[in-house]
């Protein structure tokens, strides 16, 4: 024997299925937003201290490598111009990579 066909566009027209979860109150989302902006407020600031500081011992060791390159013996030249190829080379290696984005 056959068995009738069932049309499953009708099956699911007759249904509603809806899915909720909610696992915290209203105040608790609002703390937790608010928690959550603060962290990322203090991560960003913690973030621009650290790009400050990186760039000031950047900068010192930059111009104390440029001073002894012109001033310096034979020696700290060789060092120093090291130095300041490295720092040039990543800082051109970070602007290019900065305007890809």
């Amino acid at each position: 024997m056959k068995e009738p066909a069932v049309d499953l566009n009708e099956v699911i027209s007759k249904h509603r299925w809806d899915l909720k979860a909610n696992y915290e109150s209203e105040a608790d989302a609002v703390a937790r937003r608010t928690q959550e902006a603060e962290n990322a407020a203090l991560e960003r600031e913690k973030a621009r201290w650290l790009f400050r500081f990186s760039l000031t011992l950047t900068l010192l060791v930059f111009c104390g490598s440029l001073y002894l390159f012109v001033s310096g013996t034979t020696d700290d030249k060789k060092w120093a111009a090291a130095l300041i190829s490295g720092i040039t080379s990543g800082l051109s290696g970070f602007l290019v990579g900065q305007s890809k984005k």
